[in-house]
């Protein structure tokens, strides 16, 4: 069994269906009956969606490795 919980910490970027995704909220969540689960709210970085996954435990989550370029980032690199 895998441990995602590493992964799905808050401002962690993990890929879910070969898309990355950024972590804004996780909480997790241990029923009386039944398997333990992570509940994660995720923001798409491709399109900026933000959706909310129950990821199992025992679930694969990848660690995305991507690199995030903002505007300003772009322009310091055009002036060098």
């Amino acid at each position: 069994m895998a441990d995602n919980s590493v992964l799905l910490r808050n401002g962690n970027k993990i890929l879910i269906d070969n898309e990355p995704y950024l972590v804004l909220d996780n909480s997790f969540v241990n029923p009386g009956k039944g398997q333990a689960f992570t509940k994660v709210r995720i923001r798409n970085l491709l399109n900026n969606k933000v959706l909310e996954k129950t990821i199992k435990i025992g679930e694969t989550v990848l660690e995305a490795d991507c690199l995030l370029y903002t505007s300003d980032a772009a322009d310091e690199e055009d002036s060098v």
